[in-house]
């Protein structure tokens, strides 16, 4: 299967030739009223990019001598380093992240850069606006970066749902807009924020006047029935396909740390900070349990489990120990603080530590945080059922 982006950029291969020195496209095969011999494009002069018709869209011709070089439209932005949106060179021009502008505004102060979201924005109410004419676009989102990726992806391919909005975005370029966090607000608010915001601000890009949402809806079974009767005899659009070597490539490369073993360190941290001090309800719990009665582990997942614990060390007396409690002996304290210390996260200075925050007041689950513990490790110690040994 042959990518779009690597088709279109075959066909500018085959229709014009690039300049070295001014890094202008000319046209060496014949097109409808085209003469060969003549340099592709026209400077547009509310942005300054020079501008081709090619494949039924209104192209920069910076993508386009990309594409040339490259063999595949640009996936992102592209951004001329001299500051002049006429030189095309292909040395002149920087492939930025697939991402849009981001203008984030915080306690007064006010950011602007490509990358990703500021760390914590979750939902609230946004805004993508063309710098060309002022003219934007208002919206509202649970998961902000998401639904910010899903414009771009959307606008990117031609796809948008706000006519107006992608009109503009073929004109003027992904570089000349910038999505804009408004408001921080939660899920329950969103949908008052969005109209008020509609109602003050009166963007132009916005099909509808009114802010409406699927968010808590749920379909009927009745409804369920029909889309499963919609769908019934329809094969994936990729059954009997196959990607090439070089989509294969791409889609390798984009999914690099982002899951199973290759997943980075930061990764790992902030699902692990996530999980921390999280409580779950006795509801939950018992559903958990529902789900679980009656479930034997098959075979597989047996040998799986005792791999894991073959050759594992234990600390020194523990089989001893164990032995012991079977047969209902009880050991010796010496005996009991040697296991404890060789099975303890924490050091003694850590404990006198949290024991001094809990004396002063500090919430166990914010001490659990700092330490990388379990919110029960703080309980136990704070009722002296672990780290008994500790002064």
């Amino acid at each position: 299967m042959i990518d779009k982006r690597t088709e279109l950029a075959e066909e500018v291969r085959a229709k014009f030739e690039y300049q070295t020195e001014t890094g202008r496209l000319v046209r060496v095969a014949r097109g409808r009223g085209a003469k060969v011999g003549v340099e592709v494009g026209s400077i547009d002069p509310e942005t300054g990019h020079r501008r081709a018709y090619l494949a039924g869209r209104n192209r920069m011709t910076a993508q386009l001598v990309w594409a040339y070089h490259y063999g595949s439209l640009p996936s992102g932005i592209l951004r001329h380093k001299n500051g002049d949106n006429s030189d095309d060179r292909i040395e002149n021009l920087e492939l930025l992240k697939k991402q849009l502008p981001v203008s984030y505004s915080h306690e007064g102060s006010e950011v602007s850069e490509y990358g990703r979201l500021p760390a914590g924005v979750a939902s609230g109410i946004y805004e993508i606006r063309c710098m060309a004419n002022g003219r934007r676009y208002i919206g509202s989102a649970v998961k902000m970066e998401k639904r910010w990726r899903l414009h771009y992806t959307q606008l990117a391919t031609g796809k948008h749902h706000s006519r107006h909005l992608q009109r503009a975005w073929d004109k003027y370029g992904e570089s000349l807009f910038m999505f804009r966090v408004v408001e921080l607000c939660g899920r329950a608010e969103l949908l008052l924020r969005e109209q008020h915001y509609i109602d003050t601000l009166k963007p132009e890009f916005n099909s509808r006047p009114n802010a409406s949402s699927q968010l808590g809806w749920h379909p009927t079974e009745e409804t369920r029935q029909k889309m499963r009767e919609s769908r019934a005899g329809k094969s994936s659009w990729m059954k009997g396909k196959s990607h090439t070597e070089q989509t294969k490539q791409r889609i390798s490369e984009s999914r690099k740390g982002k899951g199973g073993t290759g997943w980075t360190q930061e990764r790992k941290d902030k699902i692990s900070a996530a999980h921390k001090g999280r409580v779950i309800s006795i509801e939950h719990r018992a559903r958990i349990s529902a789900t679980l009665t009656g479930h034997k582990q098959s075979p597989e997942q047996i040998e799986k489990r005792m791999q894991k614990l073959r050759g594992r060390k234990m600390p020194d007396g523990f089989a001893e120990a164990q032995s012991a409690r079977r047969m209902g002996i009880k050991l010796d304290a010496e005996h009991c603080v040697n296991i404890g210390r060789a099975k303890a996260k924490l050091d003694d200075d850590q404990v006198r530590s949290i024991r001094q925050m809990l004396a002063d007041g500090v919430k166990q689950k914010h001490i659990a945080l700092q330490f990388g513990v379990d919110p029960s490790v703080i309980s136990t110690i704070k009722t002296r059922t672990a780290y008994a040994w500790v002064e």
